[in-house]
C-alpha cells in the first residue's frame, strides 16, 4: 500500500516494549533511557560549537562575529536535505515498533543515495553563493571573513548528509548510546583540529576562520566513517540484512522523500528566520553581532541538550505509532515535556542570576578593554531575552519531536511558513524603521512563544494519532 498516512485507530491496539529500554513507552525511566545518551552527545555538540566560539574570540574578535552568520547560512543551504535524510529516523522508529526489521536497512539505504546525491550538488553550488554577505550589506572586512569560513564548510555536505541518514539505523532503534559514543569521539577530534588549525602548531601559522572550517569537516568525516562501520557491521548485516537489502526501491525513497522533504522544508524556514535576524543584526555592526552570537553560545548551553531528549521523544512517538498505540505516543510527549521544562527552569535561573559570568568566558580582556566591556554590558541584556523565551522554546522541541514522529510533517511545516513569513516582515520592517538591537531581539521573542502556542494547538487536536509513515501491514510482536 502507497498511502503512508492510514487510519488505524480501529485496530487492535499492541502492548509496547523497548529494546533495550525500561519499561513501556512515555514513563519517565523508558524515556530517559533512550534520552540520556543523545543528551550527552547534543551536550557535546555544544560544547564542540562552544569551544570553535571560544577559539575564534581568542583568535580575533572579527573572526567570532564571522563565524555566526556564514555557519548559520551553511546551515541554511543544509536544512532541507538534512531534515529528509535524517527521516529515516521515524521510517525505522515505526518499522522498529511494528516489529519489521527487514524493512530498517532498505529504508536507510534510501536515505543514503538521497545523502550522498544532495551533499555532492550541494557542495558544487555553494561557492557562488558566498557573495550574499556583500549583498547584504556587511562591512568588507566581516564580508570576506564570513565567504572564507562558508565556502570551506560546504565541502564537509556529503559527509554531514550521510551521517544524517546513517544516524537513523541507530536512533530509530533506541541504539543511543552507539550514537552517542561516535558522536562524541567526533567532537573530540573537531576540538582538537580546531586548536591546532585555527592557533597553528609546530611553527605553523594558525588559519583562523579557515581552520575552524576545516576542524569541522574532519569531525563529519570521523563521523559518517564510523557510522559507515558500525552500519556494516557483521551483527547488523545478520539481522537487519544491512548489505543485502541495499537494492533501490523507488516508492519507499519516494515516500521518505514525500515525508522527509516537508520536515527539511520546515528546518529551511527555520533557518532562514534566523539567518536573516543574524544578517539583520550585522547590519547594525561588529559590536551588535558578537554580543548576539556570544549570547546564542550560551544559549546553546541549556537548548542544544534538549535536541536529544527531542530525538528520543520523536523515537518512542514513532514505536508507538507502528505498535498502533496513540495513546502511548502522547504519554511520551507529556513526559518529555515535563523533563524539558524543569531543566529549562534551572537554566533561565542561571542567565539571569550569574549573566556576567557566563559572558566573561568568550571576553578575557574585559576588565581592562572597554569595548570588550560594552559588549558584555548589551549580552547581559539579551541574556533577560533569553531567559524570557527558555520556557517555550523547549515547548517547541519537544513538541516537535512529537509530531514528527508520527508523521505530522505537512502541518508542521505549514505552520512554519506562516510564522516565519510574519517573522521575516516584522525583522525587515525592524529594519527599516532603523530600530535597534533590543528591538530585533522583542522579535524573536515573541515569535518563538507564538510557535510554541500553534504547536501545542496542533498537539492537543490529537489529528497525529491516526497518522504513520510505513505502508500498512501486519504488525509483529
Amino acid at each position: 500500500m502507497s498511502e503512508a498516512l492510514v487510519e488505524y485507530s480501529e485496530l487492535e491496539p499492541q502492548p509496547v516494549r523497548i529494546e533495550g529500554g525500561h519499561g513501556e513507552l512515555g514513563t519517565l525511566r523508558s524515556l530517559l533511557s533512550l534520552a540520556v545518551p543523545l543528551v550527552l552527545a547534543s551536550t557535546g555538540q555544544t560544547l564542540m560549537h562552544l569551544l570553535d566560539g571560544l577559539f575564534l574570540s581568542w583568535y580575533s574578535p572579527s573572526a567570532m562575529a564571522a563565524h555566526g552568520p556564514a555557519s548559520m547560512f551553511c546551515w541554511l543551504l543544509m536544512s532541507m536535505f538534512i531534515g529528509a535524510a535524517g527521516f529515516s529516523s521515524t521510517f525505522v522508529a515505526q518499522y522498529h515498533g511494528a516489529g519489521r526489521p527487514e524493512r530498517i536497512s532498505l529504508v536507510v539505504w534510501q536515505a543514503i543515495r538521497f545523502a550522498l546525491g544532495a551533499g555532492l550538488l550541494l557542495a558544487v553550488i555553494a561557492w557562488p553563493l558566498s557573495g550574499v554577505f556583500r549583498w547584504v550589506g556587511h562591512e568588507p572586512r566581516l564580508a570576506s571573513n564570513e565567504a572564507a569560513f562558508f565556502n570551506i564548510a560546504c565541502l564537509g555536505a556529503p559527509l554531514a548528509l550521510l551521517s544524517s541518514s546513517l544516524s537513523g539505523f541507530f536512533s530509530g532503534r533506541g541504539e543511543n548510546r552507539t550514537l552517542m559514543a561516535v558522536q562524541l569521539s567526533a567532537q573530540v577530534v573537531n576540538a582538537v583540529l580546531a586548536w591546532a588549525l585555527i592557533f597553528g602548531v609546530g611553527g605553523h601559522a594558525g588559519l583562523g576562520l579557515r581552520g575552524a572550517a576545516l576542524a569541522t569537516i574532519g569531525a563529519q568525516g570521523w563521523c559518517a566513517l564510523w557510522l559507515t562501520l558500525l552500519f556494516l557491521s557483521p551483527r547488523n548485516r545478520a539481522v537487519y540484512g544491512t548489505w543485502r537489502n541495499r537494492a533501490f526501491d523507488r516508492e519507499l525513497l519516494g515516500r521518505l522523500l514525500r515525508y522527509g522533504l516537508p520536515n527539511g522544508m520546515r528546518f529551511t524556514v527555520e533557518v532562514i528566520g534566523w539567518t536573516a535576524f543574524l544578517l539583520i543584526v550585522g547590519r547594525l555592526g561588529e559590536s551588535a553581532l558578537t554580543a548576539t552570537n556570544i549570547v546564542w553560545r550560551i544559549n546553546s548551553l541549556a537548548f542544544f541538550p534538549l535536541f536529544g531528549l527531542s530525538a528520543a521523544v520523536a523515537t518512542q512517538v514513532g514505536q508507538g505509532q507502528g505498535r498502533l498505540r496513540p495513546d502511548l505516543s502522547e504519554r511520551v510527549a507529556w513526559t518529555g515535556l515535563k523533563i524539558a521544562q524543569g531543566w529549562m527552569l534551572l537554566a533561565t535561573l542561571v542567565f539571569l542570576l550569574a549573566p556576567r559570568s557566563l559572558l566573561h568566558m568568550f571576553m578575557p580582556h574585559w576588565a581592562t578593554d572597554p569595548a570588550a566591556q560594552a559588549t558584555i554590558a548589551t549580552g547581559v541584556v539579551l541574556l533577560r531575552f533569553v531567559a524570557a523565551y527558555c520556557l517555550t522554546d523547549a515547548a517547541n522541541l519537544i513538541l516537535m519531536g512529537a509530531l514528527t514522529g508520527a508523521g505530522d510533517t505537512r502541518a508542521t511545516l505549514v505552520l512554519s511558513v506562516g510564522l516565519y513569513s510574519g517573522f521575516l516582515l516584522t525583522l525587515g520592517l525592524l529594519d527599516h524603521l532603523g530600530q535597534g538591537l533590543y528591538a530585533l531581539w522583542t522579535a524573536a521573542t515573541v515569535m518563538v512563544t507564538v510557535l510554541a502556542c500553534a504547536l501545542f494547538a496542533r498537539f492537543r487536536s490529537r489529528r497525529w494519532h491516526h497518522m504513520r509513515v510505513i505502508e500498512m501491514g501486519s504488525v509483529t510482536v
